[in-house]
């Protein structure tokens, strides 16, 4: 009997370890306009983005010597996850490269953006605050 408790214990601690964690927020919280008040990249700070269904972002203004142009998707397939940061998406470069990135929600007017495989390259870390 003993046995046959201690089996069903592990199996359930092993189904529960196994259980996937559920994102905390939702994609509503990144509908709206942003703007991008520090990075690794300073000639792309203060630009502004403007996310409609919280799936995908456009830019909506640049600074001069940027290279980004407005109306192009900066975030595409914004994805909620629970795993590493809020969110994933896919961040337009300044080279034109897709790179996946992570959205952590610091507070519902400010994320922190984290580039996957290169966080110390330029553009790699970003601050936006909602306004």
């Amino acid at each position: 009997m003993k046995k046959r408790y201690f089996i069903g214990i592990v199996f359930c601690w092993l189904f529960m370890a196994c259980e996937k964690a559920t994102p905390e927020h939702k994609a509503e919280i990144l509908v709206g306009n942003w703007l991008r008040v520090s990075s690794t990249d300073a000639r792309s700070d203060s630009m502004t983005i403007h996310i409609a269904k919280g799936d995908s972002a456009v830019i909506t203004s640049v600074p001069p010597n940027s290279n980004f142009r407005l109306q192009e998707l900066k975030w595409r397939n914004i994805t909620a996850i629970a795993e590493s940061g809020d969110f994933q998406f896919l961040d337009l470069s300044a080279d034109g490269t897709l790179w996946k990135a992570f959205i952590e929600v610091e507070s519902a007017s400010q994320l922190k953006i984290i580039n996957a495989k290169h966080p110390n390259a330029p553009g790699g870390k970003q601050i936006w605050t909602k306004f």
